[in-house]
């Protein structure tokens, strides 16, 4: 969430409240820049990521005319892929892959030396792939890349004045370092996929403890015979409650048993069901069409709001976030993290 934040703090002002604003509500969009609904803000981050990295690719088939024919062999293997002929591991270890991402990075470069507003945008499309990063980690359970998802959101703590995240994920990061040597029976099991927790024995199932407790004790707080719900909450009532939760646990896993009825989750993600795909098929158009009249990839030169045209001031420095974030980084070498006094010019100064 945090992260998310700090997203939608760094790209105020670029035109990108106005181009979610397509398929979300101006309040909604308000809290998906904040972080705050952060289901949302995922979705609405990631499908004007695809809209941008059509437009990339797009430009790729310009300047690169063999480009055709490494897009088609990627279709084969992806229908390879669907008839099971190849597995997914297979296909990310082809050469066409790794072809299309040196491409692709090329052509990144290259459009932030163009332009501004176009490094700016390709910057946000960086930190879009932290945050993917970020939740894979712990989806997967996967301890290093987690480790460097976190150290590489370092410089966009940073450069958005979010001060004590910085400070305490600097310290996780160092900590987390040494581990291996500090506690080796811990760090083993870190990297076997338990430093998150699974309710369920699927590959895309792990969540952090903060979401599991969200998900089991508060839920049963707030349920229908939780702590929450019924006459008050007095001191005799949260002592029944908390003395009695693990009998009445015992009993709830009995009767699912004996009727048959274990808790269970769907083999189908949410994500996956035909309604959502076509939810997102039309929203992608809307977004599409709304970026293709306004790209963030023209021939300006200079910063500005992609959707309103005004120019940015002089002082504003937000394109060069990660430039800014990784020297206020530096300064935090050899310093104790309790000593070190985060400086509010040293931020990035946004468009607006």
């Amino acid at each position: 969430m945090n992260l998310l934040g700090a997203i939608g703090t760094l790209m105020d002002g670029s035109g990108l409240t106005d181009i979610l604003g397509t398929i979300y509500g101006e309040n909604a969009v308000v809290h998906m820049m904040s972080g705050k609904a952060a289901q949302r803000s995922i979705r609405g981050h990631m499908l004007v990521n695809q809209c941008l990295t059509q437009q990339i690719a797009a430009k790729v088939k310009e300047m690169e005319p063999g480009f055709d024919n490494t897009c088609r062999e990627m279709q084969r293997l992806y229908t390879c892929l669907q008839t099971g002929t190849v597995n997914l591991e297979t296909l990310l270890k082809s050469d066409c892959i790794e072809e299309i991402r040196k491409v692709l990075n090329s052509t990144k470069s290259e459009l932030s030396n163009s332009s501004e507003t176009s490094k700016l945008w390709i910057n946000y499309l960086k930190m879009l792939e932290i945050a993917r990063n970020l939740i894979e980690a712990d989806r997967t359970g996967s301890w290093d890349l987690h480790l460097l998802a976190v150290s590489e959101c370092l410089p966009i703590f940073a450069a958005c004045e979010h001060g004590n995240y910085l400070r305490s994920a600097y310290l996780y990061v160092q900590n987390m370092r040494f581990l291996e040597t500090s506690n080796p029976e811990v760090f083993h099991k870190f990297k076997k996929g338990l430093y998150v927790s699974r309710r369920a024995n699927h590959y895309w199932a792990g969540v952090g403890s903060d979401l599991l407790i969200e998900q089991t004790l508060m839920r049963s707080l707030k349920t229908t015979g939780g702590l929450t719900r019924g006459s008050g909450m007095t001191e005799h009532q949260r002592a029944v409650w908390t003395m009695s939760a693990p009998i009445s646990s015992s009993y709830n896993y009995a009767m699912q048993e004996f009727n048959n009825t274990v808790y269970t989750t769907s083999e189908q993600h949410k994500e996956a069901t035909l309604s959502r795909i076509q939810r997102d098929r039309f929203d992608l158009g809307k977004l599409a069409s709304k970026l293709q009249q306004n790209s963030p990839f023209s021939e300006e030169t200079t910063l500005r709001n992609i959707i309103t045209g005004i120019n940015a001031d002089k002082n504003v420095n937000v394109q060069d976030l990660f430039t800014v974030g990784a020297g206020i980084v530096t300064e935090m070498n050899g310093v104790s993290v309790l000593d070190y006094s985060y400086k509010r010019k040293s931020k990035d100064i946004s468009i607006c």
